[in-house]
């Protein structure tokens, strides 16, 4: 069975020939690797170390014509301007040696903003780009599939990209009325992406949540997040689609609620310590029909000084009782550079050995 068999096998409930491994591998994993390497991509590299291709992108892209974006950047940062006719809203981030970046000042930090915000989500438009994801499928071949990865509820996108935590939680409380005036106009917004998502030629549809209780409390996600989670979970059924979601944080104490969303999966669902979730009892809760990409917490095979027989143990100790559930072991490498292409290589063999009766 290839990577594409044998990863849709999962995702529609029936037996694959074995366990699907499916690593988060970028373009920022091979950065440190040698140019030639480099120069394949992440696609190619996951073929060439033995895995199976979950290839992540969007399937439309925005479009505005009453926006631009203008960028610079000197040693230290990256300085970006949102652009309008009525107002710009600014965006600094401060560069990292490992290639990753923190924003030091968030584009929305007062009422004007949230004017400025709405006036650039007015004018959004969600086009189809469907010629590119056909493209990229194509090179894949039978190695794997294109999961479409896109748009990101308001909650989590306030949180993640527009405003940060503290100000997030603060306006909440100031201004609630106004915030929640803009949610809902963001969600709107949400759902045109979602139905160009729904519409594409791809089964497997997932949004990027990044999910976790130190960042939305029960409470919050229960009144906000659940019910625009579950029009996500909506569109995509009545399309038949496969709903997924990527929550790669601690979500134990968000399950139940999350369950109400009817979502088929979690991305990146990640063990202990890293994360709080026993895979078992995900399984317990959501049900035997239930996909998880799960992965194997980072101090479980990345640290130099673990030997490939205790990263063999670590990942058998993860999956040996999961092996008759739809699952897709992961291992997450995204923003990570330099890992030993060996370990890579290693991990696959192991996973290979997990077999299953057909």
């Amino acid at each position: 069975m290839n990577g594409r068999k044998r990863l849709t096998s999962v995702y529609r409930g029936e037996i694959a020939d074995r366990l699907p491994y499916a690593p988060l591998i970028f373009n920022d994993t091979l950065s440190a690797y040698p140019p030639e390497i480099q120069k394949i991509g992440p696609i190619e590299f996951t073929k060439m170390i033995g895995a199976d291709v979950l290839w992540r992108m969007n399937a439309c892209k925005m479009e505005n014509d009453a926006l631009k974006i203008i960028e610079r950047e000197d040693e230290i940062y990256i300085y970006k301007e949102y652009r309008t006719k009525i107002g710009s809203l600014y965006e600094i981030r401060k560069k990292s040696k490992y290639g990753g970046m923190r924003i030091v000042k968030w584009p929305i930090e007062n009422l004007n903003d949230y004017k400025l915000m709405e006036y650039i989500l007015e004018h959004q438009v969600a086009k189809p780009d469907y010629e590119n994801v056909l493209k990229v499928d194509e090179q894949i071949g039978d190695s794997g599939i294109v999961m479409i990865f896109q748009s990101t509820t308001p909650v989590q996108s306030l949180i993640q990209e527009w405003m940060g935590l503290t100000q997030f939680y603060a306006h909440l409380m100031r201004y609630t009325s106004d915030l929640e005036n803009l949610m809902t106009l963001m969600h709107e917004k949400n759902k045109e992406v979602y139905k160009v998502m729904a519409e594409s030629p791809v089964e497997v549809q997932c949004i990027v949540e990044n999910t976790d209780s130190r960042l939305v409390s029960p409470r919050i996600y229960e009144k906000y997040s659940l019910k625009h989670v579950k029009d996500f979970v909506d569109i995509m059924h009545r399309h038949d689609k496969i709903a997924i979601v990527h929550m790669c944080g601690k979500i134990n104490d968000l399950l139940p609620l999350i369950k109400q969303t009817g979502l088929d999966g979690i991305d990146s669902l990640t063990s202990y310590p890293m994360g709080d979730v026993d895979f078992r009892r995900v399984y317990q809760l959501f049900g035997e029909k239930f996909v998880v990409h799960g992965v194997l917490s980072a101090n479980k095979w990345l640290p130099g000084y673990l030997t490939f027989q205790e990263i063999e143990r670590n990942i058998d100790e993860l999956v040996r009782d999961l092996l008759d559930k739809p699952l897709v072991f992961c291992t997450a490498a995204d923003g990570i550079p330099g890992i030993p292409i060996e370990k890579f290589k290693a991990v696959a063999k192991f996973v290979q050995n997990y077999t299953f009766e057909r």
